[in-house]
């Protein structure tokens, strides 16, 4: 299941019930940015936080969660989006495995699904209650 470029929907969660696999897309935004630049706020009211994507996990149970289109906005730019930043804010009632997915990285769905990053080597899952 892939849940698109949304803010959290009711209908994505229930789709999404069982899944082998739920790709969520997720949006950090400093709480700076959304003081000194409200224009922020549109584009986070359009995005779903981690917490919220958490509890869409936590209802859906998929046998694996991923971060995907992540929009990540700091008042000092990073390169890469940090992944314990995403972690950290998914919230404790989320106890499955979760990626934090990146470009080229892949997945295999059979009984279980794994995911491996672009050179190949597997990438382990988090857990969303670190």
């Amino acid at each position: 299941m892939l849940s698109g470029d949304t803010k959290p929907d009711p209908r994505v969660e229930k789709a999404a019930e069982a899944a082998d696999l739920l790709i969520h897309e997720v949006a950090v935004i400093d709480p700076g940015l959304l003081t000194s630049f409200p224009s922020y706020r549109a584009i986070q009211d359009h995005h779903t936080s981690p917490e919220e994507a958490g509890r869409i996990f936590s209802e859906a149970k998929p046998k694996l969660a991923v971060y995907s289109h992540i929009v990540f906005a700091t008042v000092k730019p990073v390169q890469n989006v940090p992944e314990d930043a995403l972690i950290a804010r998914t919230p404790t009632s989320y106890q499955g495995p979760l990626v934090v997915g990146r470009d080229v990285s892949s997945l295999i769905i059979s009984d279980d699904v794994k995911a491996f990053a672009p050179d190949g080597s597997p990438i382990a899952p988090l857990t969303g209650a670190q």
